[in-house]
């Protein structure tokens, strides 16, 4: 999370609540619990909001696919699962620890599955084949 928030706060200046719709916007409304209580779909990376938000934030109706190397209550409560490499040890690349250092990692073992980062990539290339605006 924090790798996340330091990237973010260094594109944006802000560290949650941004669109990027038409430029970038910082408010109350483009929280993510604000934000998951209209959408129809939602792609959580990496995360467990079912088990960490409070109990509601996520609405039933709405579909989940997510991105995880293992078995949470989010991917349980998931339309689609697809499990990732575990970082750090299946893939490598970088991380922040918390006093802000950041460390580069190195794969150590092969499970056969793909990083985060190659899941992302081949949904990219398989919505735009579609013609689909991203």
């Amino acid at each position: 999370m924090y790798g996340f928030n330091r990237e973010l706060y260094s594109k944006t200046g802000f560290i949650n609540r941004v669109s990027f719709k038409d430029g970038i916007k910082h408010d109350k409304a483009y929280s993510f619990i604000n934000a998951v209580k209209t959408a129809d779909c939602a792609l959580i990376i990496g995360s467990d909001p079912v088990s960490t938000l409070p109990y509601g934030c996520i609405p039933e109706g709405i579909d989940l696919i997510t991105i995880d190397p293992h078995e949470t209550p989010t991917t349980r409560r998931s339309s689609v699962w697809i499990q990732s490499a575990i970082s750090g040890v299946e893939c490598g690349g970088s991380a922040y620890r918390m006093d802000g250092v950041g460390v580069s990692l190195e794969k150590i073992v092969e499970r056969g599955f793909m990083s985060d980062e190659e899941i992302l990539a081949r949904i990219i290339e398989g919505v735009q084949d579609i013609g689909a605006d991203i």
